[in-house]
């Protein structure tokens, strides 16, 4: 979780300072993603949560269903901003394909030449 680098050939600057565009600065507006993963609550929290399988289900976890209900909430939460942060990086991934493959069919079509708009030869009356 928390912002992917920027990439860019030129210099970034943000709000009036420049940005290092390996560790960019995260938006004000997506909240802060990456409090999430730098808090010693999420090491807490490490032993009751639940594994992802491919399909997006969870394995259960006992520890997880003997937790409170406030454990059980914050493991759920911390779940759900996992869940944002995939769907994030796979619409992004999405994109780069799609564009790749815009540039590849573009390069593919040919354009045909010029039409002639008349034939040679003699002209009818």
């Amino acid at each position: 979780m928390g912002r992917l680098p920027i990439v860019a050939r030129e210099r970034v600057v943000y709000l009036g300072h420049p940005v290092n565009a390996e560790e960019p600065l995260e938006e004000p507006a997506d909240g802060c993603p990456g409090a999430w993963y730098r808090v010693p609550l999420t090491g807490d929290l490490e032993p009751y949560r639940r594994t992802r399988t491919d399909t997006g289900d969870r394995v259960d976890n006992p520890r997880f269903a003997g937790a409170s209900w406030l454990v059980q909430d914050m493991v759920m939460e911390f779940e759900r901003e996992q869940e944002q942060s995939r769907a994030y990086l796979l619409a992004a991934i999405d994109k780069i394909h799609a564009a790749d493959a815009k540039r590849r069919d573009a390069a593919r079509t040919m354009t045909p030449g010029p039409l002639a708009t008349a034939r040679p030869g003699r002209r009818r009356r």
